[in-house]
């Protein structure tokens, strides 16, 4: 960066800071899904963000976390909810991952065939074969 007021770059400094800093003990995001399984999303979060991950991790990030792992994710699938910790930057990346690719309607799983649909799911009558 570069600027010819000191203020300004301070402050431009300081943000970066912020955003790359790492959540603090107990801050959590509560990420409701509408499409997307948790538990598969979480997975797939995870897999991203900490795989193999080295001191500056596979995407350059920031700080990491306890663990040797760059955000922490849990998936509550009694509320289908995720439980993220994770710096801003790294939540927003998230949250723009799960409204553009990961919680969409096309990630629905389509039931078992024979199963029961959960409680207020709408029923479709099978079709009989024509004769």
């Amino acid at each position: 960066m570069t600027c010819d007021e000191p203020d300004v770059l301070a402050l431009v400094a300081e943000l970066i800071r912020l955003m790359q800093a790492p959540a603090a003990d107990g801050d959590f995001d509560v990420v409701r899904l509408k499409h997307a399984q948790a538990g598969n999303v979480a997975r797939v979060l995870d897999e991203a963000f900490n795989a193999g991950r080295s001191d500056r991790g596979r995407f350059g990030g920031g700080p990491m976390m306890p663990g040797n792992e760059r955000i922490r994710v849990v998936a509550d699938p009694a509320t289908n909810s995720l439980l993220i910790k994770a710096s801003p930057l790294d939540t927003l990346t998230i949250r723009s991952l799960l409204s553009r690719a990961l919680d969409i309607p096309e990630a629905r799983v389509p039931p078992d065939e024979g199963a029961l649909p959960p409680a207020g799911f709408p029923t479709v009558p099978k079709r009989s074969a024509p004769k």
